[in-house]
């Protein structure tokens, strides 16, 4: 698994950085990553980055600032995760994109004890689990 460089780690450091600009920054920034390493891909596939994006995109239209900042990373097939959990409300949300149309999409919800997994992939769908979490 990749992880973004993360150099825009803190919101409050970089007060000019929206928390969609964060996100979209640490998406791109997967493509900076060397191709692969001993434990598999580390670049995105072009299909989970283009998959990605469209959703943060058509997401952050109808959110506007109220998007939340996400961890971004790859898994060994070059699919994306974006990942938004709060420690206060013990609530978490990951999107998972797969490195190839052969699989589907999911987000991941969590509450407490409780958790579920949406396989109704689309932005109107991951504007309902941020909603939730927010």
């Amino acid at each position: 698994m990749a992880l973004s460089k993360d150099i825009l780690s803190d919101s409050s450091s970089h007060s000019d950085f929206s928390n969609f600009t964060i996100t979209v920054k640490r998406i791109l920034e997967l493509l900076d990553l060397e191709a692969e390493d001993d434990y598999g891909v580390l670049q995105p596939t072009d299909y989970a980055f283009k998959t990605v994006m469209n959703l943060v995109l058509e997401t952050y239209e109808i959110m506007g600032n109220s998007f939340p900042k996400a961890w971004v990373s790859t898994d060994e097939f070059g699919g994306i995760t974006l990942d938004w959990s709060n420690r206060d409300k013990d609530c978490a949300i990951h999107l998972f994109c797969p490195a190839n149309s052969d699989k589907k999409a999911h987000i991941y919800h969590q509450k407490g004890d409780d958790y579920a997994v949406d396989y109704e992939v689309s932005s109107a769908r991951l504007i309902h689990w941020l909603q939730w979490f927010n």
